[in-house]
């Protein structure tokens, strides 16, 4: 009989095992189905905003128009279904978290009330035993009060036993529901990282940085657009507004929500994180497309090596304004329809649009790097959509909003590095006075030649613009040479120190990503500059040296965070920090060559052997694409540093003073 039983509930199990293997095995397939549909919708919408790009600069005549009002309306769709997405799911994220701390709040209430019930019962208790004591000390005969004492002493301890094992038992049956409770709240709803390491305070000052500037680009833009009521392009101003909000709300969801793991709306959810990530891989290729085309053409305002062009590059420059030419660069892209009006007589103002021209270069780095440190946020978050994490995982929003900075064993490291960055602003600046004076020359020698046509032979550099180039690069490699130096001195300190497994994929993949721009910058200047080292003068030599020394002074410099990110200090060794000082010292030094780059390198003038090498189309693509994420190798360094500078230091907890050491 027994054994019949048996067999039956044998039976009963095995269907039961095999009915979840195979619910799990299908939920696990129709999971990679959604994320293949998601790529694969992540690439049909990628192309299309390459097509619209490409389109959108190249294309002349007639078709142009329709082309461009395509390409901004595909654009505006992009945003506006990210804005929709983002917006739902902060909304999503304060329902749950409303009824999760109503259940908390149930919870914890019902754990109080138990509590002190449990409590009121051992009370009742011990003064029923206190009564019961005291009437049978005065009922009892004197010769069996010892006897009756015994007797109740082993009662009372037998009861509260009891009592005790009621209450153990009451707390261990709450505990087991807290922890079913604690399971089915990280089943839906949304959870976040607390081993997450993309939410510091340097990366959220970065962000924030990079979307301001994009929103100033955005903004201006607007304006410029609106300067003149007669011929407003509704259609741009529509797509720059939607840029604009949809670069805030990107900042706004990532400030709060970068450690994110997403367990509701989880088939939505693959679909509108892919579709953010490949808005901002689109944002990303327009911007170096659109810059592209206003290198072009600013050179050949200058007339940059015209004579060496092609027929395409000429093309290109008459598809660019066939109908209309243009008197500066500061006017290249503006309103045909205004620019008819101007014709005319009617007045038409361009104070906005030529401030807005000429912001641009230092703006539009912003955008490409903001684009790429959100798409790479919202990859991850794609990633970690219904991930199981061994590590502790909460319902809350990140609460990393206190910092505690301790700047033991690195004053003199700061104190360095701001010197270092205080001559770094004095050469940008004297870089800036004599380019300036270059530009003044430049117009004076143009307009010369329009009086003296005869006159043809001039000088192909001028003092001021040789100036400039010598205080660039002798800058650059003073800087390249010290950081290489305080690196490998950094990298030999901490190689005794103990390897932590738990490190941020958000850092390891913005750091080699944006090498890419170092190394495609240094080998096709390199090529340029050797090919031509015999007929240049003294500072081409030392720009190569600049080329060759930064492209192992990347490579040398990603090696030490990719290891220090993953180094923290030996429990015996609490009071020191080894390179602590040069860690400082680093942050400063890749801060200033951020700004360095960020203020000279898309000068055309510090390319001009480059320029002669390729001719202008090449190099313009080779720069737009290389110099943003060259740019931003330097400010994503900094803030893995700063990581590193903080976190791999744990300094030890100190007693508070006593009054007697007051």
């Amino acid at each position: 009989m027994t054994e019949t039983m048996n067999a039956t509930g044998t039976s009963n199990e095995e269907p039961l095992i095999m009915t979840t293997e195979t619910h799990k095995r299908i939920n696990e397939e129709a999971i990679n189905a959604y994320r293949i549909f998601s790529i694969l919708y992540g690439l049909v919408v990628f192309f299309g905003g390459v097509a619209f790009s490409v389109s959108y600069a190249i294309v002349q005549g007639e078709r142009a128009e329709m082309i461009k009002i395509l390409a901004r309306s595909y654009f505006i769709y992009l945003y506006w279904v990210s804005i929709i997405w983002i917006t739902f799911c902060m909304i999503d994220i304060h329902r749950y978290q409303r009824i999760s701390n109503k259940c908390k709040s149930a919870s914890s209430e019902a754990n109080r009330k138990s509590s002190m019930a449990t409590y009121a019962d051992l009370q009742v208790h011990h003064v029923s035993e206190d009564i019961t004591t005291s009437n049978d000390r005065d009922n009892k005969l004197n010769s069996l009060k010892d006897l009756s004492h015994l007797s109740l002493t082993k009662k009372s301890s037998t009861d509260i036993r009891k009592s005790v094992q009621i209450h153990e038992n009451t707390h261990n049956t709450i505990e087991q529901h807290d922890r079913k409770d604690h399971v089915v709240k990280h089943t839906i709803g949304y959870n976040y990282d607390k081993n997450s390491t993309v939410d510091g305070l340097y990366t959220r000052i970065g962000i924030g940085i990079f979307c301001l500037g994009t929103v100033i680009h955005s903004a201006l833009s607007i304006l410029s657009n609106l300067e003149n009521h007669l011929c407003i392009r509704w259609i741009s101003v529509v797509d720059n507004s939607s840029r604009l909000l949809f670069s805030f709300t990107q900042f706004f969801f990532i400030f709060k929500h970068s450690d994110l793991i997403i367990r509701s709306h989880q088939k939505l959810a693959r679909l509108a994180i892919m579709h953010i990530v490949v808005t901002n891989l689109c944002v990303w290729f327009r911007m170096v497309v659109v810059e592209t085309k206003s290198q072009i053409l600013e050179m050949r305002e200058h007339g940059v090596g015209l004579s060496q062009h092609s027929i395409t590059v000429n093309h290109l420059i008459t598809a660019v304004n066939q109908s209309t030419i243009y008197p500066s660069r500061h006017l290249l892209n503006f309103n045909r329809e205004c620019f008819k009006l101007r014709a005319t007589g009617l007045p038409i103002s361009t104070f906005i649009y030529e401030g807005y021209m000429r912001l641009t270069p230092i703006l539009y780095p912003c955008t490409i790097e903001f684009s790429l440190m959100c798409l790479t946020l919202f990859c991850l978050i794609w990633k970690n959509i219904d991930k199981t994490f061994l590590h502790k995982i909460s319902d809350n929003a990140s609460t990393k909003n206190v910092f505690l900075v301790n700047c033991h064993a690195s004053t003199k490291g700061l104190f360095a590095g701001l010197i270092v960055f205080s001559c770094t602003m004095i050469s940008i600046i004297l870089y800036g006075v004599l380019r300036h004076k270059s530009d003044d020359s430049f117009h004076m020698t143009q307009s010369s030649l329009a009086h003296t046509p005869s006159n043809t032979n001039t000088a192909t550099i001028s003092d001021p613009t040789f100036y400039a180039n010598a205080i660039l690069e002798t800058g650059n490699l003073c800087l390249l040479t010290l950081s290489l130096c305080a690196t490998v001195w950094s990298l030999i300190r901490v190689r005794k120190l103990n390897y932590h497994r738990t490190t941020s994929r958000f850092d390891d993949v913005l750091m080699i990503v944006s090498l890419t721009g170092i190394y495609l910058y240094s080998v096709f200047s390199a090529f340029a500059i050797i090919s031509n080292l015999s007929s240049s003068t003294w500072i081409a030599h030392v720009k190569l040296a600049v080329i060759i020394l930064e492209f192992v002074e990347g490579t040398v410099h990603t090696l030490f965070i990719l290891v220090v990110l993953r180094k923290r200090l030996r429990p015996t060794s609490k009071h020191e920090y080894p390179a602590r000082e040069m860690i400082a010292l680093l942050i400063i030094l890749d801060l200033s060559l951020w700004v360095q780059k960020t203020t000279t390198t898309t000068k055309f003038e510090a390319n001009t052997t480059q320029l002669k090498f390729y001719n202008v189309i090449p190099w313009s693509i080779i720069a737009a694409t290389a110099t943003p994420l060259q740019i931003f190798f330097r400010f994503h360094a900094s803030v893995c540093l700063s990581s590193v500078w903080g976190d791999m230091y744990k300094l030890p907890v100190y007693d508070p003073m006593s009054s007697s050491e007051l």
